[in-house]
């Protein structure tokens, strides 16, 4: 059965780099956001972009965050043209120490209540990290309706690699139990002679 063609809902270009969602906060018995700011920031380059209604039924998201390199990544020479000059050895996967789905999580928390009533209705995310060109570090987001059903079971477990477990390990023999050490004779003592 041939999947229906996607139709895109909304999408956006928000620039900078790409930011996880932090963990809340706990403050004099009050639950603190610390993203929040950062939220309201990354929502307003997209305010203007809303559509008039908020998105309905079942949606699919597609994010790319493009990630800024070090200045480590890039030697001292420079190309013709003044663009930093790329080693060699520079990494071609993003290895930073940022969760993707972390960042996913910031992306859907920064649109709810805006594009959608609620993030739940988002049951399909497609998500990759990798490096920005130059200094364009930003986010990528495009939203579709997602497919009903997304995808059936039996097609999944056919693009999964076949599970192969490991042979068990042989049962260890029961230990004999250790013999009981033999009680000394006790001798005993003629009638009338004195005690030990």
């Amino acid at each position: 059965m041939q999947a229906p063609p996607l139709v895109t809902l909304w999408q956006a270009v928000v620039p900078g780099e790409p930011k996880p969602l932090q963990r809340p906060r706990f403050s004099r018995g009050r639950v603190f956001d610390p993203s929040c700011a950062d939220k309201r920031a990354w929502f307003a380059h997209v305010a203007h972009t809303m559509p008039g209604e908020q998105l309905a039924g079942p949606l699919r998201v597609d994010l790319v965050f493009r990630m800024k390199r070090p200045k480590t990544h890039f030697s001292a020479k420079r190309h013709p043209n003044g663009r930093q000059k790329l080693k060699p050895n520079a990494p071609t996967q993003v290895m930073k120490r940022v969760d993707c789905d972390n960042q996913i999580k910031f992306v859907l928390d920064a649109l709810n209540e805006h594009l959608y009533a609620d993030d739940s209705q988002v049951q399909d995310i497609r998500a990759q990290k990798c490096w920005a060109s130059g200094d364009n570090a930003c986010t990528e987001v495009r939203v579709y309706t997602a497919a009903e059903p997304p995808c059936e079971p039996a097609e999944v477990l056919a693009l999964l690699p076949p599970v192969v477990l490991p042979p068990p390990k042989p049962a260890k023999a029961p230990k004999a139990p250790k013999a009981p050490k033999p009680v000394p004779a006790v001798q005993a003592s003629p009638p009338g002679s004195p005690l030990m």
